[in-house]
């Protein structure tokens, strides 16, 4: 009857010597290679792990493509909202430049323009612009010139 220690776990002397005579009796040991099972099991691991890791890639990609589309978005409305501040303060702008011209044409050409108008369609001519062009003329001298600090 033959009684086997455990002796692959404890590492001291003692147990060398027996490993060192269990060899020499027995022979180096002969390490096969793995069963059909084993060799099943390690694939199904390696695949699951590597399906496991497509996954996790897959998810961090998708991830990563949400957070730069939210960034993509939250640039274009900034520039948006900064191209409607500077199309606001040109239009302000303008009208403010405008002002001095619209007083101008308001207070000494239209109510020369409208009292042509008028006599205009009173006499019917037949080229109304020649008529109005001719009123224009007659009417030189009543004509404003521009205030004082007025710009074209």
């Amino acid at each position: 009857l033959l009684v086997f220690k455990d002796v692959g776990k404890l590492e001291d002397a003692q147990n060398r010597l027996a490993i060192k005579q269990l060899i020499k009796e027995i022979g180096e040991p002969r390490n096969y290679g793995l069963t059909d099972e084993e060799k099943a099991e390690e694939e199904r691991k390696a695949a699951e792990e590597r399906l496991a890791r497509e996954a996790a890639e897959e998810a961090e990609r998708e991830h990563q493509e949400a957070v730069e589309m939210a960034e993509k978005i939250a640039r274009w409305e900034e520039w948006n909202k900064r191209l409607e501040e500077v199309k606001r303060e040109e239009r302000e702008l303008l009208e403010a430049q405008s002002i001095p011209l619209r007083n101008y044409l308001m207070t000494y050409v239209m109510p020369t323009l409208i009292q042509g108008l008028n006599e205009c369609c009173n006499v019917r001519p037949e080229d109304p612009v020649d008529f109005l062009v001719g009123m224009q003329r007659h009417n030189l001298g009543s004509l404003q010139p521009p205030p004082p600090g007025f710009k074209r």
